[in-house]
């Protein structure tokens, strides 16, 4: 997973190079995120989803970040009710 996580990480730097492919960084930036998640570090899903805002303005502030936000936060309050309710 920490190979994934690099690799997604590469990708959407690359596609934030490239004009065309800019629009498309999003969804890698959106995986590398929920590489952490799939890890259970809490802490670099935070620094993840911080630094994919500041990377790419198309991330901040979308259905992607919202959604990674709202499990962080869930999971912090251990509210398993509103991490379901987040996640469907």
């Amino acid at each position: 997973l920490p190979d994934m996580i690099n690799q997604y990480s590469k990708i959407a730097k690359k596609y934030l190079a490239v004009p065309i492919l800019k629009s498309s960084a999003k969804q890698h930036l959106f995986m590398h995120t929920l590489c952490f998640f799939a890890m259970d570090d809490l802490v670099g899903a935070k620094k993840a989803i911080q630094m994919n805002s500041i990377e790419d303005p198309n991330f901040d502030g979308s259905r992607e970040m919202e959604l990674c936000q709202a499990m962080l936060q869930n999971i912090d309050d251990a509210n398993k009710d509103g991490f379901n309710v987040a996640v469907s």
